[in-house]
Formats: C-alpha cells, structure tokens, sequence
C-alpha cells in the first residue's frame, strides 16, 4: 500500500503537506508513549476539513497501536473543558479521568462538572477503555454516565472505577448507567462498601452482563445480599475470571459463598474452594 499523500487530501495547506512525511513516520514507528505525544501534537494542528481528509489515514495505521497508549492528552481535555470541540479525540482509545480525593469540597465539585462535559463529548464515543478515580456519582453525574452508554459505538475492553461511588439518592441511576454499559471487563475498587442496590445489575441479563467477562471486586466489602447475587445470578453464567481479594479475615463469607454456587462456571468456583 502507498504511503503517499493521496488526492483526498487536497484541502491539506503547504506547511500540512510539508509536515506528512513526519506524520507518516511516526505511524510507522514502534508505538509508545513518547511517540503518541509526539503524534497528537502533530496531527493537532491540523483544523477543520483538512482534519477530516486526514483522519482516515491516521485511524487506519493507528490500528495496529495499543489502546493503552492511545490516551487522551491532558490539553485535549483541558480544551474540552473551554468548550473547544476537539475532534481530534477521536483518535484516542483510553481516557483516564481522577478527583483528588484530597481537597476542598470546591475543587471535587469543579472536577465533578467537568466529568459530565467529557462524558457528553462526541468525540469520546469510539473509546475502549475508561478509567475513573475518586468520583462520587451525585444522580446528575450517574445520568451523565448512562448517556454515555447509550452514545458507546462498541463495547469497551476494560472500566475501571476506582474510589468511586454513588450518594444513596444515585443508587438507582448508578446502576441504570452500568446496567446499560458494554464492557469485556469490569474493576471495582474501593475501601468501603457500595450499596447493594449499585451491584443489582449484575443480577439480571442486561447490556452490561451480556459483554461482561472478567469482573474484578478488588478488596470491595460487600452486604450479604450482594453475595447472594454473585454467587446465584445466571447472568454471570459466561464469566471468565472473578477476582475478590478476600480471606480467612476479609469477607471469609465470600467465598465459602462462590464456590458453593450452582451458577458460575466450575473454574470459578474451584478457584474460591481453595479460599474457603
């Protein structure tokens, strides 16, 4: 296949055109982080139409680059943030987004409205995987994560969601969000326990438990109905790996619950035996 600028992109001005070579280059080296900086501040300065022309050709020779280091650069998001559309995200497969948990209630709250604004933007509905720290899903932020469910063109790899969880009021739309959520692997972690009602979904067949095949709790300290769920939901039945980091002196419950189960998979469930 060549490799030459083509004539669909015409709308390309002289300095584009001079920095192609570099842009083809770069697709063509070994992918790393250092080479993906190195990309997105390239194909930054391409504006409008004549980022159009060229984004099939940079989508169609990232394929072969990591999703891990396809990640959201910061000033994208800071763009984003002004209200800048920044279609250039559309190249990005990862996106990680954190709230210090450790300052003043202004600055979470700050953090947590720009939540909503990258969760809502179109130019993030191609990702594959999405990481969130330190959030607490008040129901406007649980509402914003279940639009983006709904706007997901595919199922994602991986979500992960670290120290975060829902206001008792958010319950229910938290896990109307996940419910409606396509993802091969789901993390939860966290050191204090999450309301029964936010894991409910994994008792019933719905988007979420369709793609759903590894389920990793961390160290989550779960009710006793929760396990219930776990260890008696056919939705769970195509589960590959579940991961709970319990013990003799953590959640002993836990697995003396799973390998005991009648509807998770024998591996699964030997897997818990040697834990009990």
């Amino acid at each position: 296949m060549s490799t030459t600028p083509k004539p669909e992109f015409e709308t390309l001005d002289a300095y584009q055109h001079a920095q192609f070579a570099e842009l083809r280059s770069l697709l063509q080296s070994s992918p790393d982080p250092a080479r993906w900086d190195e990309l997105c501040r390239l194909v930054q300065s391409w504006r409008g139409a004549a980022f159009d022309d060229i984004e099939p050709y940079v989508q169609e020779h990232l394929g072969a680059w990591d999703d891990d280091v396809r990640q959201a650069p910061k000033r994208w998001k800071s763009w984003v943030f002004r209200g800048v559309d920044v279609p250039q995200l559309r190249l990005t497969r990862t996106l990680h987004y954190a709230s210090d948990l450790y300052v003043s209630d202004a600055r979470k709250a700050k953090a947590h409205e720009r939540l909503i604004t990258l969760l809502a933007d179109p130019n993030l509905s191609h990702l594959k995987r999405l990481s969130l720290e330190g959030i607490t899903f008040e129901p406007k932020h649980a509402e914003a994560l279940g639009a983006f469910a709904r706007n997901q063109h595919h199922a994602l790899d991986a979500l992960e969601l670290s120290y975060c969880a829902p206001t008792p009021e958010a319950v229910p739309a938290w896990a109307d969000a996940l419910s409606g959520l396509r993802t091969h692997k789901l993390t939860i972690t966290a050191l204090s326990s999450i309301p029964t009602g936010a894991l409910a979904m994994l008792a019933t067949t719905n988007p979420l438990t369709e793609t759903l095949r590894h389920l990793d709790l961390g160290y989550l300290r779960m009710p006793e109905d929760c396990v219930h769920v776990l260890a008696t939901s056919p939705a769970l039945s195509s589960l590959e790996s579940l991961t709970h980091w319990s013990s003799t002196y953590f959640m002993p419950e836990l697995p003396r619950a799973l390998a005991a189960s009648t509807t998770l998979p024998e591996h699964i469930r030997d897997f818990f035996r040697h834990r009990a």
